[in-house]
């Protein structure tokens, strides 16, 4: 069992000046088979019965499970319960009806046609019958307690897959595989959409995790997919796989019955590419379907297609070809998702048109995103209270300038008469830069406001305008109002911009949250030592320090996410002797240490960063491991599995790869070989510690390091796509 870490918590020596700690395990449950025999030194039964595990040569490693096994001096013996072989957990997925208590429920009639199709047995699952105040009956969505979804009797099967297909209340039912089934099921409906889209990605049945086989003297991977490489083919267009249509001639005899019937297949076929084009052309561009009822553009439709062609209504168009084309993308994005490694999921809220949307986004290491998922929800914003009348005054003047176009032409005329280049911005939905950028054109074009409101001649007596720039008074103090809000938010505005680049990585997040607290740093202390003519009172700037400690405590030592952040900037090979490692937040207040008589101090210290790092480090480690060496593997098995999860680390063990990994953090913060190459200044990190990947003495360390280079950290996806 000298590989089982899942169980057997061997803490490893702390020795002086070692930055690694133990390994990270949670807590262990009071009735686990490992703290039973920490705790007690009991005999435990096996989880596996010993038919299911095969015999293990001793010569190649140990059995995890089995008939006998010794664990920390403990004798296992084989369980007389036949459990399931395979380890698998039990299924806890409940199919659960999740109604709305205010609507009463109506009997499910029997499908008693003798003729036609059947109904969807789909359709009873995710929608259930109702009855109104009225006692008229309906069908309402299975999750209509948080849903409120309801439709007419009969059920309608485009209306409710379409509704399905997209309600986050369903799919938090039975685990969302009501939602995967309506999604399949709308994908049958075209096939050969899926085929395409599948060649399109480069999909095959064969295909393998891009750069699985890795060459030991190759260069980081940088070829883009196929998708992104070139465009796909238009739908419109004709592909190998389509059967071509011949030219018409009227032939006789016997083989008329034969073109007839090719005919119509050829019809089929033009109006299968004909829906997919106009999915393709309302959707990308934008276009409303109302368009698809007017004349004009039936009788474009009819001219192009010489007939051919019968345009659908706009019912169908929303209810049925849009549906089943999002099930075909989504069906194949997942599937070219699961090939790609180093995939980072972000999360972003955003508006579109009247409703508001979270956003989730799947970016690979190649910088493409994929909008996996649009959640309909209701925001709200949070402002700095000390703040909030200023920002009402800067919203409320570019709001009468947005809808002023006289004041506005007069504005725009002052301002280049003034050399002021930059015209008004107004408040976007990015709060919190967006807000920075606002008060900043404004500040711009104070000169130009105070021209326009006191010349007589343009009339322009608005209370707005007036009250901040009729008075020299009135514009020094909206000035000063602005340029103290301005200096606040400068550096997060600042830094947010920076971090818009696609090339951005996890370090770069930290390197200018380090110019973020450094402004506010300066900021505050400035303000401190100006004495009678400080800006700030000392309550807004303990709370300006205070939210921006929580802010880094909250994204950057967040143990959750394994610090992430903090250790991909210790990890640039240029940063891993700066000093300011010394001190990760120059904003933190030093603690005052209070200690009890016996010299014990009476707060919690933290560890040593470096100790923090190689303890992240650590962490992520064991996330890869999970439990693929757990009982009733042998570790072949085990090494197969990780082949799959992370095939850089798959030769290793976890009991090997842990010393590994604490001697090659030391060798790189030492700039021991083979880390002592410096970084090329046209070199990423990422390319960097890829020459490391398939060296003996960087394995490890360099496959954590790939993986988090390789990381997304921005929501620049979900902007672009709101």
């Amino acid at each position: 069992m000298a590989h089982c870490d899942g169980l057997n918590h061997t803490w490893a020596e702390i020795e002086k000046g070692n930055m690694m700690v133990p390994w990270p395990d949670p807590p262990l449950p009071a009735d686990s088979p490992a703290a039973v025999i920490l705790a007690h030194n009991e005999l435990l039964p096996s989880l596996t019965p010993a038919a299911a595990v095969p015999a293990t040569n001793p010569a190649k490693g140990c059995k995890i499970g089995g008939k006998q096994t010794t664990l920390t001096g403990a004798t296992i013996k084989e369980n007389k319960n036949k459990k399931d072989p395979s380890g698998a957990k039990p299924a806890t997925k409940q199919h659960v009806d999740v109604s709305d208590p205010s609507l009463e429920d109506a009997s499910e009639s029997e499908d008693e046609r003798t003729g036609g199709r059947k109904m969807d047995p789909l359709l009873i699952q995710i929608s259930k019958p109702y009855r109104n105040s009225e006692g008229k009956k309906g069908a309402r969505c299975l999750a209509s307690a948080g849903c409120k979804t309801t439709w007419a009797w009969p059920r309608a099967k485009g209306r409710i897959f379409k509704h399905a297909m997209t309600c986050s209340h369903l799919a938090a039912i039975a685990g969302g595989e009501l939602v995967k089934a309506v999604i399949r099921e709308l994908a049958k409906k075209n096939p050969e959409l899926l085929d395409s889209l599948n060649d399109q990605f480069g999909l095959s049945s064969t295909s393998k995790r891009s750069h699985d086989a890795v060459d030991p003297e190759s260069s980081p991977p940088t070829e883009a997919p196929p998708l992104k490489r070139a465009k796909p083919s238009v739908s419109g267009q004709p592909s190998q796989k389509s059967t071509p249509i011949r030219a018409e001639s009227e032939p006789s005899g016997s083989h008329q019955l034969q073109v007839s019937k090719y005919r119509t297949e050829g019809r089929k076929i033009l109006e299968q590419k004909v829906n997919n084009a106009l999915v393709e052309f309302f959707i990308c561009c934008g276009v409303s379907p109302r368009i698809i009822g007017r004349d004009e553009f039936k009788h474009l439709v009819t001219t192009l297609s010489q007939g051919n062609y019968n345009l659908i209504s706009r019912t169908t168009f929303e209810d049925s070809l849009v549906p089943t084309y999002a099930a075909n993308v989504r069906i194949a994005v997942l599937g070219y998702l699961r090939k790609c490694r180093y995939l980072t999921i972000s999360f972003d809220g955003g508006k579109l048109t009247r409703k508001k949307f979270i956003s989730v986004h799947v970016t690979s290491v190649h910088r493409q995103s994929f909008c996996v998922d649009l959640d309909d929800v209701s925001r709200s914003g949070h402002l700095f209270t000390d703040f909030m009348q200023v920002i009402g005054h800067l919203r409320e003047l570019l709001a009468f300038m947005s809808l002023s176009s006289y004041s506005q032409d007069w504005f725009d005329i002052a301002r280049a008469e003034q050399g002021i280049s930059r015209g008004l911005q107004s408040v976007g939905e990015t709060r919190f830069a967006s807000i920075y950028w606002s008060l900043d054109s404004v500040l711009n074009g104070i000169p130009a406001f105070v021209s326009i409101v006191r010349n007589p001649e343009l009339g322009i007596d608005s209370q707005v305008l007036t009250k901040h720039f009729m008075d020299d008074e009135d514009v020094f103090k909206f000035r000063r109002d602005l340029t103290r809000l301005g200096a606040v938010l400068m550096p997060f505005a600042w830094a947010i911009q920076c971090l818009e680049s696609k090339e951005t990585t996890p370090a770069d997040v930290y390197l200018y949250w380090l110019a973020v607290v450094a402004q506010l740093h300066d900021l505050i202390t400035k303000d401190d030592n100006a004495g009678p003519k400080s800006r700030y009172a000392t309550t807004v700037k303990e709370l300006i320090r205070r939210i921006a400690n929580f802010r880094f405590s909250q994204l950057i030592e967040d143990e959750r996410s394994s610090n992430a952040y903090l250790t991909a900037f210790v990890l640039d090979p240029d940063n891993r002797g700066a000093s300011i490692l010394a001190t990760p937040n120059p904003l933190a207040v030093q603690p005052v240490t209070i200690s009890f008589r016996g010299g014990e101090s009476a707060v919690k210290e933290l560890p040593p960063l470096i100790q923090r790092i190689g303890l992240s480090l650590q962490k992520i480690l064991q996330k890869e491991y999970g439990d693929e060496y757990r009982i009733g593997r042998t570790i072949e098995e085990a090494k197969t599995a990780m082949e799959e999860i992370n095939p850089y680390i798959a030769h290793r063990t976890p009991t090997e790869a842990l010393p590994a990994l604490r001697t090659q953090l030391k060798n790189f913060l030492d700039s021991a070989a083979p880390f002592d190459r410096k970084k090329k200044p046209t070199e990423s990190s990422r390319e960097w510690w890829w020459a490391l990947l398939n060296r003996e003495d960087s394995d490890i360390l360099a496959a954590l390091a790939v993986k988090l280079f390789s990381a997304n950290p921005i929501s620049m996806p979900e902007e672009r796509g709101m």
